[in-house]
């Protein structure tokens, strides 16, 4: 029996086989992508990060170091040899690698534990040009190094030369466990910022990293949770979250690196900073015009909803005075049918109009009177005759419309009002009902002397020159900062004191012209206050006399 297969199915069967061919074409190409063969994978970074020959007339660069980052597909047997190759053409090319064993190392990055550092052999050389040139070199260990270890091979000292002026593709090649591997590592003319595969090795770098951090995650994971220990629960649920935040990052930045390198090193930068900026002003702009769009169209909704509730209201109360006005009306016509059939005499027919009108006055009445008291926006509230905001604003425009009966300290609801608002050094005005400047005020001076046996005691001579003369008996009053002294302030016998605290001073006394200074004034029993909150206490004393009670301020010195 033969099947004969239908010409639908020959197509289906012939696309799924391109289907096929394709996928295995992407995945070769994805197997030898970056030099991966067979699992080993490798690749590189340079220091400078971009390898360039150097300005031409200029002599050699011999600093240049290339880094192989290989991971291991297959354990490396104890004392196996890892070899790095390259062709003798570098030397060619005057890219001269080093001869000496020194300059080439290789180190095992452990995933838990310390590196281990493989040992380097002795360097292979190559006839080329008459010369012995190195080409390769093999690195080995007593011990085995396991499968996905991450061996990172070093090159140093490289020379390159100015000339010949072209680029050229130094390729290593990497052999071990049976597998071989290679990859190229691109040596630029001097001002090419292209070339020399610094981007390429620092996204492979990157990535390397990031696989190894978590390789060195899951290994410290691993052993916390073979000593199985309750404390290391929070630790190892810590270790798992920042493995996801890496695997993010590897899956979502690895194929950016390349790109975000390329702003950085270059004018685009500023300009994708600049975009950036626009972009986000616009958008600022764009998103406060929405919003005021949407209250705008909030509040013209939440209206119309406010009216359509209002006249909904409205409505059904119409509706129900209609309806009393209509049972109104047929228990009328009922009486009317009933008397003209002589169904019930005259008179039960006339009172039974006079209930029904009465009744149907009263309720119909109370609701169309109701309707009428309703507000126009709020047909739930009511509109009352009395206004009790209304009452209060007239209320306070009549109390504030005479200064006299505000608090003379501002009490109330108006601004300070009278002498006793007044700043020192100003007086009040009662033009222009407002404090000013004063122009004549009592000035002096007053100065601490302390006592020599007692530092804290000690005598305040003050001195005085009043803008108006002061006779005998005016009296003078003295503020002293609060706080600052302590005990029972005396005065000499020619003045008579009324009041005599550490903070207040009233006497009488001076014979005094009005800008002239009188004599000192000498004050004892006083004595400095002590404490933390001294030193912040200003040194300034308040004079006031009778015949000016404007006061004014005297600078203390001394203390």
């Amino acid at each position: 029996m033969v099947y004969q297969i239908s010409e639908r199915n020959q197509i289906l069967i012939a696309l799924f086989g391109i289907v096929v061919l394709c996928a295995g074409k992407l995945f070769k190409d994805y197997l030898n992508r970056r030099g991966f063969i067979e699992g080993m994978t490798v690749n590189f970074e340079t220091t400078p990060r971009s390898l360039k020959r150097p300005a031409s007339g200029s002599g050699p660069t011999t600093n240049n170091t290339v880094f192989l980052n290989v991971t291991l597909s297959a354990t490396l047997a104890a004392n196996t040899a890892l070899t790095v190759s390259w062709p003798a053409g570098a030397a060619g090319a005057n890219i001269n690698l080093p001869t000496a064993a020194a300059s080439y190392t290789a180190t095992n990055i452990v995933s838990s534990g310390t590196d281990i550092n493989l040992t380097t052999g002795s360097v292979g050389t190559t006839l080329s040009g008459g010369a012995n040139v190195p080409t390769s070199v093999s690195f080995s260990y007593s011990a085995p190094i396991n499968s996905g270890e991450w061996i990172r091979i070093a090159i140093k000292d490289i020379s390159i030369s100015a000339t010949p002026a072209t680029a050229f593709d130094l390729v290593f090649t990497v052999t071990g466990s049976g597998k071989t591997i290679t990859t190229t590592v691109n040596i630029g003319v001097a001002g090419d910022a292209t070339s020399g595969g610094a981007s390429d090795g620092q996204d492979a770098r990157t990535a390397n990293d990031i696989r190894n951090t978590i390789a060195l995650i899951d290994a410290e994971i691993d052993a916390r949770i073979r000593t199985n220990s309750p404390s290391d629960q929070n630790v190892i649920s810590t270790l798992r979250q920042s493995k996801s935040a890496l695997l993010n990052m590897l899956a979502s930045t690895y194929g950016t690196v390349k790109e975000a390198g390329q702003v950085f090193d270059s004018k685009a930068l500023y300009d994708a900073q600049k975009t950036a900026m626009d972009f986000i002003k616009s958008e600022k702009e764009r998103s406060a015009k929405n919003a005021k769009l949407l209250t705008e169209d909030n509040s013209n909704k939440r209206r119309m909803a406010q009216v359509n509730t209002y006249y909904t209201r409205h409505y059904e109360e119409n509706t129900e005075v209609m309806k009393n006005i209509i049972y109104v009306s047929v228990a009328l016509i009922i009486l009317a049918v009933l008397r003209n059939k002589e169904l019930i005499p005259a008179s039960i027919s006339t009172l039974g109009v006079i209930l029904v009108l009465t009744l149907g006055g009263v309720v119909i009445g109370s609701q169309v009177f109701d309707i009428i008291r309703r507000n126009d926006h709020d047909f739930d509230k009511y509109d009352w005759n009395f206004n009790e905001e209304e009452m209060n604003r007239k209320q306070l425009i009549q109390q504030n419309a005479n200064p006299a009966n505000l608090s003379e300290m501002g009490m109330g609801l108006s601004q300070c009002y009278g002498p006793g608002c007044c700043d020192v050094g100003t007086i009040w005005d009662n033009n222009l009902n407002k404090c000013v400047p004063s122009t004549s005020r009592v000035t002096g001076t007053a100065v601490w002397t302390p006592s020599p046996s007692s530092p804290p005691a000690g005598t305040l001579t003050v001195t005085i020159t009043p803008s108006t003369t002061l006779a005998p008996s005016n009296t003078v009053t003295l503020t002293l900062p609060d706080g600052l002294f302590t005990g029972t302030p005396t005065l000499a016998a020619s003045f008579t004191t009324t009041t005599a605290t550490s903070k207040t001073i009233v006497f009488s006394g001076l014979n005094v012209a009005a800008g002239v200074a009188s004599g000192p004034i000498v004050i004892n029993g006083l004595s400095k206050a002590s404490g933390d909150g001294v030193s912040s206490i200003p040194r300034t004393i308040t004079v006031k006399t009778s015949v000016d009670t404007n006061e004014s301020s005297i600078k203390l010195t001394g203390i």
